[in-house]
């Protein structure tokens, strides 16, 4: 496989004028004009702190999925095709994310390769400028699929892969030949000059495959991420965490790591929880508006207003941005906070509480500072 080309500017192109011509503007010249990687993390947090809106809008644009994934945080019984947003609605919110100053723009699913239309969404959100990336299985492209989305603007592919062998993973996602389909279309994606991400959720049956998968990775060049954190679904369902990862099992699956994060600054009382409504939004297949995808808490709905109304009015996202870290009594006083992700929206599903602590988000924190315990001592 060849060395995908870096852009040779950092400047993007100048972006149409929402509605400007449909929304259309120049078509790359070839699939090497559509590599581009997002800047470090540190550098996208400073951005985004001068900004008001998200810089990055996660877009659901179906919950149908016919894989049948144990630990699935989606509630399938949502999954309405007739109430998802149409074509002409996408289009409009996407003039609205260019007036909003959003840069990158991650569609998912569900299975968002069910939609009839999903070239013509990528192709949309392309001719806007924003960076596309897409969250799927890939487990339903065709070889001319993976080329059309390349082509029309897709920048990265973002997939999970659950087993290091194909039998095992197909019989986690509940569909035979899975894995082979995955691993041809992100290959071609990949050779195309496109982005990999493969996705690793460590389970308390698969932590013998996480440092196969990441060798598979190394190979080709994708990037990685594992993440131990099963969680509720956003019904509430509590059946997805009896596949975690604890104790022991989540430190050895931790180490196996390509990173592994170290010590965060000290927490004070007064200190925001999580970044739900600063950083991150989410937009549902109808157009309901949450604060991010772990957070089943309705802002309201862009079929009745502008996404940027929204997001100024919205009481939910005010009692959100209120929430404090000492609104715990445990987390206020844990020796360990430095090492947590506290998420109020898995507590919310796990207590009926965003005050509340999570049973994952304490067992994540545990273990990080038991490791750096191992490799660091009392630093």
């Amino acid at each position: 496989m060849r060395e995908a080309r870096r852009p040779t500017s950092t400047q993007p192109p100048p972006r149409p004028s929402p509605g400007e011509g449909g929304g259309s503007g120049r078509r790359p010249a070839s699939t090497d004009d559509l590599k581009c990687e997002v800047a470090d993390g540190a550098f996208w947090e400073r951005i985004q702190a001068g900004h008001e809106f998200p810089l990055g809008v996660l877009y659901c644009v179906t919950e149908r999925c016919p894989l049948r994934c144990p630990h699935c945080y989606q509630d399938r019984n949502e999954a309405r095709r007739e109430a998802e947003l149409t074509l002409a609605e996408i289009e409009t919110l996407l003039d609205e994310l260019v007036t909003l100053g959003v840069f990158k723009l991650t569609i998912t699913g569900g299975e968002p390769t069910l939609r009839p239309d999903l070239q013509e969404i990528v192709a949309a959100a392309w001719k806007r400028r924003f960076l596309v990336s897409l969250k799927t299985s890939a487990a339903f492209l065709s070889t001319e699929d993976v080329r059309r989305l390349r082509e029309n603007g897709l920048s990265a592919l973002n997939v999970s892969l659950y087993h290091v062998d194909p039998q095992k993973h197909d019989a986690f996602v509940g569909h035979e030949g899975a894995w082979k389909a995955t691993m041809n279309a992100i290959e071609l994606f990949g050779s195309l000059g496109g982005v990999v991400v493969v996705n690793v959720i460590a389970m308390n049956w698969n932590g013998d495959a996480i440092s196969p998968l990441r060798e598979l990775c190394e190979r080709h060049n994708w990037s990685m991420t594992v993440d131990p954190k099963v969680t509720h679904r956003s019904d509430g369902d509590a059946r997805p965490t009896g596949l975690r990862a604890m104790g022991d099992a989540m430190v050895a699956a931790i180490k196996k790591l390509p990173k592994i994060k170290g010590k965060g600054p000290e927490r004070a009382a007064d200190d925001l929880v999580c970044l739900a409504g600063v950083n991150t939004v989410y937009v549902k297949p109808d157009g309901e508006v949450w604060p991010c995808p772990a957070m089943p808490l309705s802002m309201g709905s862009i079929r009745e207003k502008p996404l940027g109304e929204i997001w100024k009015e919205s009481e939910v996202r005010k009692r959100v941005l209120a929430m404090r870290w000492g609104d715990s009594a445990k987390c206020a006083t844990c020796g360990i906070s430095r090492f947590c992700q506290r998420c109020p929206g898995e507590a919310l599903q796990e207590h009926g509480s965003l005050a509340r602590e999570s049973t994952i988000d304490c067992a994540m924190a545990e273990a990080y500072a038991r490791i750096w315990a191992e490799t660091h001592g009392d630093e």
